[in-house]
């Protein structure tokens, strides 16, 4: 019998151990426990560290090898057997289950987790190593009565070189695991980084010096930061500074532009999804949250968010963690969030639109860019910045030089569509020029072919300077604060007199750096 069993631990050690391939491993040493023991079946689970007991890593039976997950809607009868069952297992003995009748946790355990519809007889017992529990072993039969207690001795020999597979192949398929998602990180941040517009803040010491100190002022930390400004403003390039001079510049800078993504993908999208949580979900999905763990994920046009996902996005801000799609386990996530709109977010709120705690969560410490026609001392240093950097995408030698007069005539323009609108004028007059001598300067045609008009007579004269329209409005605004001696919102208040919500005031006020007197009601 020594010799027997000798011969036995021999031959399964060489199959179980032979291979890291879970499917070979297994298939090898199924076919020889056939020739020894009357099992259907091979069963071989592993303890996971989710709330979930336990997963299972392979079943093996005559159909082959599949995988299937712990079914966590088992009725609850059956989850206190099995706990039961798991206490057992843990004593270190065999646990021989040979009578359907006596034994009603036989069948939940095969209509859950085996690939027949019943069984009647099982043998199990724990995997550990090192004194830790790794999984469990079990074989099946269809038929009651098939295992003996000697089966059961040779089941409790076979732990060790089970154990010692289960351990090797759970940690080559981590290593594979965390290769697949360096590689995917990689892969995925280099297509991120292609779009990165730079961390050269053009104006930084012209009109967009307040927003410089305020970014100086809360790079160092990991609060939520609201980007608001006009489309085409440069959101994006204040939102890159911020997090290349936080703490986190080493880490991710995952963009998501939430008004491009289609409603249903969203939280796909951003929250990531099991394998198999819905039909074409072939494999796992980590998605922008979790990609973003340990760094900075910035949330452009957040207006654009569905209600749905901003209840997921406030869980986010507020627990730090996520649960992918189709998923159970508790993802913790380690990010800072910065957000960007053009919107009015406030309104939005007003509307029904947009969550009031979300708005607070996000409005921590809300930046205002400036639109372009109120920093029109910038436009030189943008149009030479634009003009090198378009040259090098056209791969041209030398840059033209850039007529002085003709850049002048810029600032005359309203800018409707910022500094992405001067861009395209400097490609433009690149395109253009092309097949001129380098030495020539370059010449920007009327920017009204942009699709602005620009005034071909002369101004009609007024009696009064003409202001712009945010200076006017401030003007008027500043009067009515005046008027109420800094009172917002209530009866005879300046939201009141200006016939608009009190929220929506605030916003304009912050848009055009009115400031809120210590005896305003907010």
């Amino acid at each position: 019998m020594d010799n027997e069993l000798n011969e036995i631990f021999h031959q399964v050690t060489i199959r179980i151990c032979g291979s890291l391939d879970i499917e070979t491993a297994m298939g090898n040493t199924f076919e020889y426990l056939l020739r020894i023991l009357p099992l259907e079946g091979l069963y071989l689970s592993y303890e996971d560290t989710s709330p979930q007991p336990k997963i299972s890593f392979a079943i093996v039976s005559r159909q082959g090898v599949t995988y299937k997950a712990w079914d966590a809607y088992i009725s609850d009868a059956a989850r206190a057997t099995m706990r039961e069952l798991k206490t057992r297992y843990n004593s270190g003995e065999a646990v021989l289950l040979n009578n359907p009748d006596l034994h009603p946790e036989l069948k939940e355990f095969s209509h859950h987790m085996l690939p027949v519809s019943h069984i009647a007889s099982n043998l199990g017992i724990s995997l550990t190593l090192d004194g830790v529990t790794v999984g469990a072993l079990n074989i099946w039969a269809k038929n009651p009565n098939c295992f003996t207690r000697r089966h059961a001795s040779i089941l409790r020999m076979l732990r060790e070189p089970f154990a010692i597979a289960m351990a090797n192949i759970r940690q080559h398929h981590e290593l594979l695991e965390l290769k697949n998602r360096v590689t995917d990180d990689n892969r995925y941040l280099s297509q991120e980084l292609m779009a990165v517009v730079g961390d050269h803040i053009i104006g930084e010491k012209g009109g967009l010096n307040e927003v410089m100190q305020k970014i100086h002022q809360v790079s160092p930390l990991d609060t939520p930061v609201l980007i608001l400004g006009e489309t085409g403003a440069g959101k994006e390039v204040i939102a890159n500074a911020i997090h290349n001079q936080s703490n986190r510049h080493k880490g991710p800078f995952i963009k998501v532009n939430c008004g491009a993504i289609p409603e249903n993908l969203i939280d796909t999208e951003l929250f990531g999804h099991e394998k198999g949580a819905f039909t074409g979900a072939a494999t796992l999905k980590r998605g922008r949250f979790e990609r973003a763990h340990n760094g900075t994920i910035f949330l452009d046009e957040i207006g654009e968010l569905p209600l749905s996902a901003q209840v997921r996005l406030l869980r986010v801000l507020q627990q730090h963690e996520i649960e992918r799609v189709g998923g159970t386990q508790v993802i913790p996530v380690h990010i800072r969030v910065i957000a960007a709109t053009h919107r009015d977010l406030w309104q939005m709120v007003e509307d029904g639109l947009f969550r009031k705690d979300l708005m607070f969560r996000l409005n921590v410490f809300p930046v205002v860019i400036p639109p372009l026609r109120q920093r029109l001392q910038d436009i030189p240093d943008l149009v030479a910045h634009f003009v090198s950097k378009k040259a090098t995408e056209m791969k041209l030698q030398t840059p033209p030089p850039v007529d002085t007069a003709c850049v002048a005539k810029l600032s005359q323009y309203r800018w409707p569509g910022n500094i992405r609108e001067l861009e395209n004028v400097v490609e433009r007059a690149l395109i253009r020029s092309m097949g001129r001598p380098s030495d020539l300067p370059l010449i920007f045609e009327p920017v009204c072919d942009c699709g602005a008009v620009a005034p071909t007579a002369a101004p009609v004269q007024s009696a009064e300077p003409l202001e712009p329209l945010d200076q006017h409005m401030r003007s008027y605004i500043e009067r009515v604060l005046s008027f109420t001696q800094g009172k917002i919102h209530g009866p005879n208040g300046a939201a009141s007199i200006l016939r608009i919500n009190s929220s929506t005031l605030r916003t304009r006020m912050i848009k055009l750096g009115i400031s809120f007197r210590k005896s305003s009601h907010f």
